[in-house]
């Protein structure tokens, strides 16, 4: 089993560098076919097929990017232009795997510039794919593809209107063209800058139309010689001339439609307007059927553009609803996180109240309970005062003889009818009691001093025999003081126990 596990890696491993090797095989089986093509010699859609189903089975990139614009140059050639787009877009995509240096890479996008300008008359496109060429040329300095490519989009730019980059991208590819060995594309671009060049300059376009057919054969510049002498009036000169274009004839619609034109103005010329007239019939019956072919590819061509316009408007559609649904459902979030940290903030804010309030319950309770024991401490001291006193009072009546003078020096001393008694008593309540007395004499300002000696001892709950002894008064002296204190009051028959027992 180890022995048959061993031998089927080492095939895969054999396969995998057979692979390998066979890739650069069919790389260079695929250049070849673009050569041959280069020279005339059109591949059919059955070996293009195969190259691209070849390329696609051996996962091999950059053979791929061949066949596809091998597919795509053939396309254009043979004039099927609604279908050279797709294969080459497919190209532009695996531009990236080729090596670098690859003059491919530019061809792309020629090509697709060739055939948006020649079918569907987009030129600001065209131009794009132009521009788009340039930079693969100038890395791999191919000064006679940048001359092309500059010649194209100066073409592009006059059609456009834009005169200024005209000027500029032909003065660019004749400075190109001076350099190339053969001058067969220097003249070629000039002849063509001059046709488009106003004011024309027709002694140069005489010259340069001569150089291309004479030496180069290019007969298909010949038209300007035929419609130089056919203005001057010179029918055997433009006869000579219009034979010479005839050779063209085969290869351009455009040229042969040019050919009966020159024809008919030829034989009008030598007074022959039925044979005028048949060649212009010639030419309505070639200008119609080029217009009919051409309004299929234009019709096409808005159709795709409007397909691809609709597609464009459903993507931007559908981006602004996602934008939209996002900046809604970022505004909930963001919402939702404001609400949240409010309500933490508001959260916060209460337990710190409810912290401070309890706090303030405590400090209170505290402060009621101080209170309370030091109203409670200065009751008791009175009133163990008020025991003692009544106690020295009983035993000194029971002697034979009046009450000692002791006796009643300290019963004066502690009776609050000494001021320096009074005070100290005063500042002890007033630390028990705080500004009551001072409240009740705001609101009942008939109130006097001693009133208040003995409504401070009443609110301690001293009764009025203690307090008697206290302000070493008589009883009926305390009942008729609080008599008083009821009329100042403003009720004489005020309970005033209760009041005093109610005051804050």
């Amino acid at each position: 089993m180890k022995k048959l596990v061993i031998v089927l890696c080492i095939t895969a491993l054999w396969g995998c560098k057979g692979g390998k090797e066979a890739e650069p095989q069919f790389r260079e089986k695929v250049m070849q076919e673009i050569s041959l093509f280069r020279q005339g010699q059109v591949p059919s859609d059955s070996t293009i097929n195969a190259l691209l189903r070849k390329a696609r089975e051996t996962g091999d990139s950059p053979s791929l990017c061949y066949a596809l614009y091998l597919q795509g140059s053939v396309y254009n050639y043979t004039l099927r232009f609604n279908q050279v787009i797709e294969p080459l877009k497919e190209a532009e995509s695996l531009i990236p795997s080729l090596p670098d240096g690859d003059p491919i890479a530019g061809m792309i996008y020629m090509v697709q510039g060739s055939a948006l300008e020649q079918n569907d008359y987009l030129w600001a496109q065209a131009r794009e794919k132009y521009e788009a060429a340039l930079p693969y040329f100038e890395r791999i300095g191919d000064t006679l593809r940048l001359a092309s490519c500059y010649r194209d989009i100066g073409r592009m730019s006059l059609w456009r209107g834009d005169t200024a980059l005209y000027e500029t991208a032909f003065g660019e590819a004749i400075r190109l063209a001076e350099r190339q060995p053969n001058r067969l594309i220097y003249h070629d671009i000039c002849i063509q800058y001059l046709l488009n060049h106003l004011p024309a300059d027709t002694a140069a376009m005489m010259a340069e139309s001569q150089i291309l057919c004479d030496s180069f054969g290019l007969y298909r510049y010949a038209w300007i010689e035929a419609e130089y002498y056919l203005r001057k009036g010179d029918a055997e000169n433009s006869a000579r001339w219009i034979e010479s274009f005839a050779a063209d004839t085969a290869y351009s619609r455009w040229s042969l439609e040019k050919y009966h034109q020159l024809r008919s103005a030829l034989l009008n010329e030598r007074g022959d307007p039925q044979g005028a007239y048949n060649e212009l019939r010639h030419l309505y019956e070639a200008s119609m059927h080029r217009i009919y072919e051409e309004g299929l590819s234009r019709t096409y061509a808005v159709a795709r553009q409007y397909d691809l316009e609709r597609e464009r408007q459903k993507t931007l559609r559908l981006t602004i609803e996602k934008q939209r649904l996002y900046l809604a459902l970022g505004g909930i979030v963001l919402l939702l996180l404001i609400s949240l940290l409010w309500l933490l903030w508001e959260r916060s804010k209460r337990l710190s109240r409810e912290h401070e309030k309890e706090l303030a319950q405590v400090q209170a309770a505290e402060t009621a309970r101080q209170l309370a024991d030091r109203r409670a401490t200065l009751k008791q001291i009175l009133q163990q005062r008020v025991a003692l006193a009544v106690r020295l009072k009983r035993q000194a009546n029971v002697l034979p003889k009046e009450i000692p003078a002791w006796v009643m020096n300290y019963i004066e001393e502690n009776a609050f009818t000494n001021d320096t008694n009074w005070q100290d008593f005063l500042h002890e309540f007033q630390g028990a009691y705080g500004d009551l007395l001072t409240r009740l004499h705001k609101q009942y300002p008939a109130l006097t001093q001693q009133d208040d000696q003995y409504l401070a001892l009443a609110i301690l709950g001293l009764d009025n025999n203690e307090i008697a002894v206290l302000l070493n008064s008589s009883d009926r002296t305390i009942w008729n003081r609080r008599q008083k204190i009821k009329t100042r009051l403003g009720n004489s028959k005020l309970d005033l126990d209760t009041f005093l027992a109610h005051l804050p």
